[in-house]
C-alpha cells in the first residue's frame, strides 16, 4: 500500500519533467496541484525542486543555502538535472463553490478552486507572488465560486514547502 501523496509523487514529477523540458534552469521552482499532472485533489499542491549538478549555490551568512541568497556561481559545464526534491502540502482553502475541496454539487473541476498545471513558483530565484495570487484568485471569475479564502495563509504555506525542499537539498 502506497499512500496516495507518495503515491502519485513521481507521476507528478514525470509529467512536470516532460512538460518544461529543456526550460528548467538553477533557480526554477515548480507548482502544480492538477490531477491530470499527477495530483490528487486541488488542494494538495506540489511543490517541485530541480537539482542541478556542476552548480554552486551561493550561501548566505550562515551557511545555509537559499532560493532569496544570491545567484550561483556556474561552472564551465552547462547543468543538468540530477534529482529531485519535492514536498506535497494539504492547504486549506484553494477556492472554489465551497472552502475546503471537492464539493458535491461541482460538475467541473474548475469549481473545486484553483487547479494550477504548471507554473515556475520561482523563476530565476525569485518568488513569482504576483502570478501566484492570480492562480488562487482565478476561481473567483466562475459563477458561485470564489477565489482562496485566505490567500496569505496559502503564500506562507508555497514559502514554507519551497523552504522544505532547500533544507532536503542541503542536507542531501
Amino acid at each position: 500500500h502506497v499512500p496516495v501523496h507518495l503515491g502519485a509523487m513521481s507521476e507528478t514529477i514525470r509529467w512536470q519533467l516532460n512538460h518544461w523540458k529543456d526550460d528548467l534552469k538553477p533557480g526554477d521552482v515548480l507548482c502544480s496541484n492538477h490531477p491530470s499532472a499527477g495530483g490528487s485533489h486541488l488542494p494538495d499542491i506540489t511543490i517541485i525542486t530541480p537539482v542541478f549538478d556542476n552548480y554552486q549555490e551561493s550561501s548566505d551568512e550562515t551557511g545555509e543555502n537559499s532560493v532569496a541568497t544570491g545567484a550561483p556561481t556556474p561552472t564551465t559545464e552547462p547543468p543538468k538535472i540530477v534529482f529531485f526534491v519535492a514536498s506535497r502540502a494539504h492547504h486549506a482553502d484553494v477556492g472554489g463553490k465551497t472552502p475546503g475541496s471537492m464539493p458535491p454539487f461541482s460538475k467541473t473541476l474548475d469549481e473545486e478552486g484553483a487547479a494550477i498545471l504548471a507554473m515556475k513558483i520561482v523563476h530565476h530565484y525569485e518568488f513569482q507572488e504576483q502570478l501566484v495570487r492570480a492562480a488562487l484568485i482565478a476561481p473567483s471569475q466562475i459563477p458561485g465560486c470564489s477565489g482562496a479564502r485566505r490567500i496569505e495563509d496559502n503564500i506562507s504555506d508555497l514559502k514554507a514547502q519551497i523552504a522544505a525542499n532547500q533544507k532536503g537539498i542541503m542536507l542531501l
